[in-house]
């Protein structure tokens, strides 16, 4: 595989991708790209989680309902509430649902006893940006308002998300400080997309952006295509972080996966909480790809990288 790939499930995994010798996402019909991420989540999910209820609800948002999946991890205790995640799911802003993550909202609410709220925001090109990220807010306020009659802590609420999601909450965070919003606990971060310029000249690009470890560069091109009206918009700050005021923001917790041409701009990001006055832990997990934690049914990587979301969320909404 070259230079990067140490982990030898994933290198087995990518061996089996590229060797297929299938079209790269940005090649794929959206219609098509949608069920291929589908497929590969669904075989590759971690699927040994338990948890006690899950139950599917529409909320209203500022473009139309917007569909949640709240998971609790055991029956409401109106006495001993439990901590509250909003997490969004990744895919490009353009892939992905509940469904693709639901192996991974069930893990983290079975293992750190919490209630995962996982939001169904909507996905470009149908809704471009800020669409999708308004339903993520919204959602956000829903749990706010909601948190005890769902069995949860008012003073522990946790915004989190993998690749667009980990945008998504990222910028959730900026808007709720900009808004005088819901009081957020923990931003978890999971191979984020801060900066969706693809400007800056980040090693990781030139090294893992090829196509050949899952995602690659015309990958995140075709996605901005969709994603935005016109390139002038991805330096909105609320669309690329990295390029906020990023003080007085909730505390951090970012992983990332070596393999990955997002791998530089996490890190980077990280350092720039960390410069604005905010705590921002940085793990990242040498050897592996994008998307690890939705490949946890047949990457051990997978499930220590959600074991180390898992710590994150005790430590901070203990």
């Amino acid at each position: 595989m070259g230079h990067g790939v140490t982990d030898s499930q994933t290198e087995k995994m990518l061996a089996d991708m590229n060797a297929s010798g299938g079209p790269a996402m940005h090649e794929l019909s959206i219609e098509d790209a949608r069920q291929a991420l589908s497929a590969i989540s669904l075989d590759c999910g971690y699927g040994n989680s338990q948890v006690f209820a899950h139950e599917n609800r529409s909320i209203s948002g500022p473009n139309g309902p917007v569909g949640v999946c709240i998971y609790w991890p055991g029956p409401i205790n109106q006495k001993v509430p439990a901590p509250v995640i909003v997490f969004y799911h990744g895919g490009g802003f353009v892939l992905g649902d509940i469904e693709t993550h639901d192996s991974i909202a069930r893990y983290l609410s079975e293992k750190s006893n919490a209630i995962i709220v996982s939001v169904d925001y909507g996905l470009a090109p149908e809704n471009k940006f800020p669409k999708g990220l308004e339903d993520c807010y919204a959602a956000l306020e829903w749990v706010s308002s909601n948190v005890r009659s769902l069995g949860g802590d008012a003073s522990r609420i946790a915004v989190a998300g993998d690749s667009a999601g980990g945008n998504l909450a990222a910028a959730t965070c900026l808007l709720a400080r900009d808004r005088d919003g819901p009081e957020i606990t923990l931003q978890l971060l999971i191979y984020p997309c801060v900066d969706m310029t693809l400007e800056h000249p980040y090693p990781s690009y030139e090294k893992y952006g090829k196509g050949d470890y899952f995602l690659g560069i015309d990958d995140m091109k075709w996605i901005n295509g969709l994603y935005f009206e016109n390139n002038a918009e991805t330096s909105s700050h609320y669309a690329s972080p990295i390029k906020a005021d990023l003080a007085n923001l909730p505390p951090a917790v970012i992983i990332t996966a070596e393999c990955d041409p997002l791998c530089d701009q996490g890190e980077h990001y990280g350092e720039l909480l960390r410069g604005a006055g905010n705590v921002a832990e940085y793990y990242c997990f040498e050897g592996t790809i994008h998307g690890f934690f939705n490949f946890a049914g047949v990457l051990d990587i997978g499930v220590a990288g959600m074991d180390r979301a898992v710590t994150a969320i005790k430590k901070y909404m203990a």
